[in-house]
């Protein structure tokens, strides 16, 4: 199996895909690293997604359809509909799009075929010390909570861990621990080394960077 993983998009879709399916490799999944850019309501964009051109795209796909069908998984960044992805997890409907598919914080989900199946489990959007501890703002809504971490930890050994804050503090540590992943992915920030994290393998992806990996059950993962 071939995956694409990219780092955040902040709603450039359509432009990510095509340049992704222009070095013809037939990828069997997209994985983003969050901040993928999910905004139905164009109306709701916020600044930093605005910026960015061809930020409508989830908008746009949402009315008309997508124009790739290409199957991608991605976690919550900082930059998402945060109450309208809630909205979806609560009718358990988490394919936001046809074949564009949210894993939610602290669910562990399995992607592949009959052949070759892969254990994905994600951990999107920050850490904020008083979100964490129960303490609620405006801004809680970009930052996961001790529920969703617990659920993570609770879900079992996984092959890739799907981040979007880098690891490095004590709960992320504990994560790795618990989950014991064969590669932790996630969006790469420069205070972080990309390359190993607590004996692991480690990808990290800058904002709109992209990579290709080809997964076998006996070689593991391997860039190409």
């Amino acid at each position: 199996m071939i995956v694409s993983v990219v780092g955040p998009v902040k709603g450039r879709i359509e432009a990510t895909l095509k340049h992704i399916q222009s070095h013809n490799i037939p990828v069997d999944w997209l994985i983003c690293t969050g901040s993928f850019g999910v905004w139905p309501d164009p109306a709701k964009l916020d600044r930093a997604t605005r910026q960015r051109e061809g930020s409508g795209d989830f908008a746009r796909w949402y009315v008309q359809g997508p124009e790739n069908r290409l199957q991608t998984l991605f976690v919550s960044g900082v930059h998402e509909d945060h109450d309208w992805l809630r909205d979806r997890l609560q009718i358990g409907n988490m394919e936001v799009l046809s074949n564009i598919h949210w894993l939610a914080n602290g669910y562990k989900t399995v992607i592949g075929d009959a052949d070759v199946q892969v254990r994905v489990t994600g951990f999107g959007k920050v850490f904020s010390a008083s979100t964490f501890s129960g303490r609620y703002s405006g801004k809680s809504k970009r930052h996961y909570t001790r529920k969703e971490f617990e659920r993570a930890c609770s879900s079992g050994p996984t092959d890739i861990l799907l981040l979007h804050e880098p690891p490095g503090n004590e709960w992320t540590r504990r994560l790795v621990f618990a989950t014991r992943p064969k590669i932790i992915v996630h969006s790469y920030y420069k205070q972080v080394e990309p390359y190993m994290f607590m004996g692991i393998p480690t990808l990290a992806m800058s904002d709109g960077e992209y990579i290709f990996m080809k997964y076998t059950e006996e070689l593991g993962f391997k860039l190409i």
